[in-house]
């Protein structure tokens, strides 16, 4: 018990792009369950269903294979009625992906000190199959190159 104790002091505490996204998600659980006291049983099943494909993707945003059918299968749902709920929110399931991975990446970018990453192991970690994929994706969608985001 000691020595689990002691381990735990050792440990690095979160850092805090991965403390930001905790508390989204918490935010966005608690969002669900406030917005539907009084909505039906099958609004409240769907908003399930989708804070846990959102889950689902945080979770496993570094897999460059993630697709809309595995999600859809590890939710046991079919693969066009996830992507119907994400078009209800105004975007696709890749579309949403895609954000989520940039905004990851933005977050890695940004660290400095010992934390910091190299723009590939960034790519990687983020789930782009390709450091260049990945630059070329995130000066689209930030107006600037990750280098030029990470020295600023």
């Amino acid at each position: 018990m000691v020595a689990l104790a002691r381990a735990d002091l050792n440990r690095e505490p979160p850092s805090p792009q991965f403390r930001e996204k905790l508390g989204e998600q918490m935010l966005d659980m608690m969002e669900v369950l406030l917005q539907n006291t009084t909505g039906s049983a099958a609004s409240r099943r769907s908003d399930l269903i989708l804070l846990r494909a959102k889950t689902t993707i945080a979770r496993r945003l570094g897999d460059s294979g993630l697709s809309t059918d595995q999600i859809a299968t590890e939710l046991h749902i079919s693969a066009n009625y996830l992507a119907k709920l994400f078009r209800m929110e105004g975007t696709t399931v890749t579309r949403y992906v895609l954000q989520k991975r940039l905004a990851k990446a933005h977050g890695f970018l940004k660290q400095s000190g010992r934390y910091r990453l190299q723009i590939q192991e960034v790519a990687y970690l983020c789930g782009f199959e390709s450091p260049s994929h990945f630059s070329r994706t995130f000066k689209q969608h930030f107006g600037v190159s990750p280098r030029d985001a990470a020295s600023v």
